[in-house]
């Protein structure tokens, strides 16, 4: 199974030698849009069956399952996106984002949707508590989105 978990909280009792009434344990988990959503899902309520009567599971936000933008030779955008890319001397390394955005209501009205983060020579921090982008590496990711904006205007 290929998923994510992101952050997860156990809650419950007062005091480490008292059994609580009531444990709460909660799961920020993204999984692959190559995966069975329904077999993990499954998965969990077959945990919770084992468990015993008083396990259950709940949702706090369940998004459908997402379909994925094809990458191919018919995708013209991704096509333009690509060469202005290669052009310029670089490369694009193409991944499925394990948090979600704003292109997830796009594609579920049908419309292909391609997120593109000019970022590199940076590490990884979305979202920590450090994220951040040198001075000099803002600057060009401005002229590489520039580019890519006036080859998909052009596509």
């Amino acid at each position: 199974m290929n998923l994510i978990v992101k952050q997860f909280d156990i809650q419950g009792g007062v005091q480490i030698n008292v059994l609580p009434e009531q444990l709460s344990v909660y799961f920020d988990i993204r999984i692959s849009p190559f995966e069975d959503h329904d077999a993990f899902e499954n998965m969990i309520l077959g945990w919770c069956k084992d468990a015993g009567d008083n396990v259950t599971l709940e949702y706090f936000i369940k998004n459908p399952e997402e379909k994925i933008t094809k990458l191919d030779e018919d995708a013209y955008f991704w096509n333009a996106l690509l060469k202005a890319v290669r052009d310029m001397g670089l490369d694009i390394k193409s991944v499925i984002c394990p948090g979600t955005t704003d292109a997830r209501f796009i594609r579920r009205r049908g419309i292909p949707a391609i997120g593109f983060s000019p970022i590199l020579n940076t590490p990884l921090l979305i979202h920590a508590h450090n994220e951040r982008v040198h001075a000099d590496e803002f600057k060009r990711q401005i002229l590489v989105m520039e580019k890519v904006v006036v080859a998909l205007a052009n596509a």
